[in-house]
């Protein structure tokens, strides 16, 4: 009996451990200035052809958050991973609490791959996955700067491809 209870407290001891666990890959550690997201638009540039730019939506499990800041501080929360030629502008929340960010280019096109980084914030020590960022794209633009037909825009995605606490 002892023998049998000892076992149950041992495997049931997990269960009420707090989130003190390593972080592993697609996940980080909130660190004292939150985490930074990796931000990847995905498509298949020979079947939609090359995009001139769009909106990537972020809707944010709780508990991470991007405050209501404006300016340069919300400009400083976002780094530009793509070639100077492409532009990423500011993030703004928008009604419904996502935050949106722009990402526009009078070349060729915006490369289907890492296209910026993000700065979250969330409590210290807070586990993030990359799956607790959801990512759409909105207003597509194609390469003549009209927005993209319906049918090949939806095929023009984005994934949080990485998180890493915030340096």
């Amino acid at each position: 009996m002892m023998r049998t209870l000892f076992l149950i407290l041992l495997f049931a001891a997990p269960a009420f451990a707090t989130d003190d666990r390593v972080a592993g890959p697609g996940e980080a550690k909130c660190g004292p200035g939150g985490v930074t997201a990796t931000v990847s638009f995905k498509y298949d540039p020979d079947a939609t052809g090359k995009i001139a730019g769009a909106y990537a939506v972020l809707q944010l499990a709780r508990p991470l958050a991007f405050p209501d800041a404006a300016g340069n501080d919300a400009r400083g929360r976002v780094t530009n991973l793509i070639p100077t030629e492409i532009k990423t502008a500011p993030p703004k929340r928008d009604a419904d609490g996502r935050v949106r960010v722009a990402v526009t280019t009078t070349e060729p096109g915006v490369p289907p791959h890492d296209a910026f980084t993000i700065r979250l914030d969330c409590p210290d020590g807070k586990t993030v996955r990359a799956d607790d960022i959801g990512c759409t794209t909105a207003e597509v633009v194609d390469s003549s700067g009209l927005p993209m037909p319906e049918v090949l825009s939806r095929s023009v995605g984005c994934a949080v491809t990485s998180v890493e606490a915030a340096k």
